[in-house]
């Protein structure tokens, strides 16, 4: 009989949990999360916005010629955020006297590098960051998780394109709106005026410059521009 109660209360314990994993899964994303501009079926927000025409227009403003890089050397030791890390592995292969491959005598290098993919500089997916289990265009994320990959929202549906470049120096926009050092907290209306001052117009990739660190994509960018 008590071995019976204690199978009938697993059971009522998983009945629980399941109810609770259903109810967590069922967040009301139309109202967490506002709507793409570019339809139900949108996976790519503002890159929808870079047409064969704002490339066209973009390339017509190079005036020098000048390449800004905006890759970040990732090396051990690199600042990372929270529990991300980096690691690099060198394999030489050959260099010993006589372990040389065919006739031209060939040896080679060989780096394998360990880390997450939101280290240095990137470009992330429309799933990247959500509210709750909702995410991008009031998608309810829960339903397109897999162990390995998300099935909708994923980097592989954001196009190649080329497009007027806009850096902001957000120090100066923080210093600007006297928020650097009473609330750094500065936000959608500290980068609004980024953008106005910048001249960023619609279609623009606009980039946040903070002083000693690299060049990253605005938090959000995605709604503004």
């Amino acid at each position: 009989m008590r071995r019976a109660s204690i199978v009938a209360i697993v059971i009522s314990t998983l009945a629980l949990l399941g109810s609770l994993g259903v109810a967590q899964a069922q967040s009301d994303c139309k109202t967490l999360v506002k709507a793409s501009p570019f339809g139900p079926d949108d996976q790519v927000g503002a890159t929808n916005r870079i047409t064969p025409a704002v490339t066209k227009a973009a390339a017509a403003e190079i005036q020098t010629g000048v390449v800004i890089p905006m890759a970040f050397n990732l090396v051990d030791g690199v600042p990372l955020f929270g529990t991300r890390f980096t690691k690099t592995i060198l394999t030489s292969a050959s260099l010993v006297p006589g372990g040389e491959y065919g006739k031209n005598r060939l040896t080679y290098m060989e780096d394998t590098y360990l880390s997450q993919s939101h280290v240095g500089t990137h470009i992330d997916g429309m799933g990247h960051i959500g509210i709750m289990d909702c995410y991008y265009n009031q998608t309810p994320m829960g339903k397109f998780v897999t162990p390995n990959s998300i099935k909708k929202l994923g980097l592989e549906n954001l196009k190649t394109f080329a497009t007027r470049g806009v850096i902001v120096d957000m120090v100066k926009v923080f210093q600007d709106a006297g928020k650097l050092k009473t609330n750094p907290a500065c936000r959608t209306p500290c980068l609004d005026v980024g953008f106005r001052d910048h001249r960023a117009r619609r279609g623009c990739a606009v980039l946040a410059y903070w002083m000693g660190g690299p060049v990253q994509p605005v938090p959000g960018a995605e709604h503004h521009v």
